[in-house]
């Protein structure tokens, strides 16, 4: 986390790349696939290929920064043909994009890969970053920084970092003011359910506060000061007054000034490389676009949609290991354990891939108190699956002890 912290004395800000206009004459998904990245298209191959070449400076300009991104399964980026398309897959509201992290997977949502959506997607990967590096700030600041890296331009030449955001400048100008101990007490989940216009205030307030405290020489000195603050759990109210030495009024009249005087200008950094990893792309197949739907209604929460569109892909295949396991997962959300050791028992009998999966079935079925003989084939199919998965077989060691199987508890 320290890195982090003194990568944030440097100037940063997010990229605009103009990714180039394809028309989208199919009317299918596309995929292009690297090492880091998986991007589904509804505009074609080409706009697919850009994006991810877009992605990979990105990703390289985070790492340059002090980030640790490595050892992470490749980010799913899902770019849709339309808005219409996407509001059908909208997190919430307000969201003009969304950034989804668990445990095995990141997801980042925009409504197309067309270049005036570059930024939002920028957006969302500085979320991305912060959650890879098991970084948790309040929302006013983590919003602030992803706005922030929203204005990064990268070229063969140099990064332009910095410099006004239209569409935030001007909603400062028009509209009243979030009062800034309100600002700061913001939490993610109670800002779920506001309207575009109080939303869209929150993130302009939050983009000029978080670059006035970056780059204003009277706040960046103590910058650091007031993370070390945070990070120790103070909260956000608290924190200005003691690091700042000033009210809180006085911080909104400091913010109000800066934000008439146009703020600080952009600034130009060393370009960013890419190591030029090879990039593959093909077309989805209508199952496989349709399990990817089912799977990104799951991460989002819609249960109902989900499980009709996994089913709807059963009864084409019904012999889908990993459709059963994700049903599985879709009863135990719910709260249905029975339902779940079922699908996920479905899903191992049909030779599902997934080691966590045939883990957590072990766990339910020990629970379940189903007998043991079955927890432990599951936890032998993790380990054939993932030989390191230390925790299953810490767990297969002791069931094999407990059952007298002693030399099998050695191994």
């Amino acid at each position: 986390m320290s890195k982090f912290f003194d990568s944030m004395s440097r100037v940063m800000a997010l990229l605009l790349f103009c990714l180039p206009v394809r028309a989208a004459t199919d009317t299918g998904w596309t995929v292009a696939a690297s090492a880091h990245f998986r991007v589904y298209s509804q505009a074609g191959a080409g706009a697919a290929r850009n994006t991810l070449e877009w992605f990979e400076q990105l990703r390289a300009f985070f790492q340059r920064l002090g980030f640790a991104l490595d050892g992470r399964p490749p980010v799913l980026v899902i770019g849709f043909r339309s808005q219409r398309d996407y509001d059908q897959y909208r997190l919430r509201p307000a969201a003009d994009a969304y950034y989804v992290g668990t445990e095995g997977r990141d997801y980042i949502v925009v409504p197309s890969l067309q270049p005036d959506h570059a930024g939002v997607a920028a957006h969302e990967y500085a979320h991305l970053a912060l959650h890879a590096n098991g970084i948790i700030l309040p929302a006013w600041l983590s919003e602030g920084l992803a706005e922030y890296f929203s204005t990064l331009q990268m070229g063969q030449h140099g990064v332009k970092l910095g410099g006004d955001l239209p569409m935030r400048s001007q909603a400062l100008q028009r509209g009243n003011w979030i009062p800034l101990p309100q600002l700061l007490a913001a939490t993610n989940d109670a800002r779920a359910g506001t309207q575009r216009a109080e939303a869209g205030l929150f993130y302009a307030q939050s983009w000029a506060l978080v670059e006035m405290l970056i780059l204003s020489p009277a706040y960046k000195t103590r910058f650091p000061e007031l993370l070390t603050q945070l990070s120790t759990g103070v909260s956000s109210v608290d924190a200005f007054p003691a690091v700042y030495r000033k009210p809180l009024d006085a911080i909104t009249a400091d913010l109000r000034r800066w934000t008439n005087g146009g703020g600080a200008p952009a600034t130009i950094l060393p370009p960013v490389f890419t190591d030029g990893a090879p990039i593959s792309v093909a077309n989805l197949s209508l199952r496989e676009s349709r399990l990817l739907m089912a799977e990104l209604l799951f991460h989002i929460g819609d249960l109902n949609r989900a499980e009709a569109a996994y089913r709807q892909v059963l009864q084409e295949g019904p012999n889908e290991a990993e459709v059963y396991g994700a049903l599985g997962s879709i009863a135990l959300r719910r709260g249905d354990r029975e339902s779940a050791r079922r699908d996920w028992q479905m899903a191992i009998q049909r030779g599902v891939g997934d080691a966590n999966l045939c883990y957590r079935y072990a766990l339910l079925a020990d629970e379940l108190g189903l007998p043991q003989h079955e927890i432990i084939d599951a936890l032998e199919r993790a380990l054939q699956l993932q030989p390191d998965f230390d925790d299953a077989r810490y767990k297969l060691a002791l069931m094999n002890n407990n059952s007298g199987n002693y030399a099998a508890a050695l191994h």
